[in-house]
């Protein structure tokens, strides 16, 4: 299933939650692991994922259960989002590596 599961033992990974009936096609996800880029990667292995299987099939909007009216949200904005918000994540922690190796050879 493409790395895609969770470790009870470690307790990290990716679970997806029925929200509703099978018809509606309403899932959950829930990442969780020790440190965020780790969570983020999940999150975005898992949307990945998610496109791939249903990659014809995906409604173009969707809707918050909350307010059915009001929240409605493009599936490729929250991909695009937790992808920016991932390599943001990524680039913190090399910068802060290299600086970190530059204070080493000081």
């Amino acid at each position: 299933m493409q790395n895609i599961s969770y470790d009870l033992v470690h307790k990290c990974g990716s679970t997806f939650m029925l929200q509703d009936c099978l018809q509606s096609g309403l899932i959950g996800l829930m990442t969780i692991a020790q440190h965020r880029h780790e969570c983020l990667k999940e999150m975005s292995d898992a949307l990945r994922f998610i496109e791939t299987i249903c990659s014809g099939s995906i409604k173009s909007t969707l809707t918050m259960p909350h307010d059915m009216k009001t929240d409605n949200l493009e599936f490729k904005d929250v991909v695009s989002a937790v992808r920016m918000v991932q390599k943001t994540q990524v680039k913190k922690i090399e910068k802060q590596k290299l600086v970190r190796d530059f204070k080493i050879k000081l």
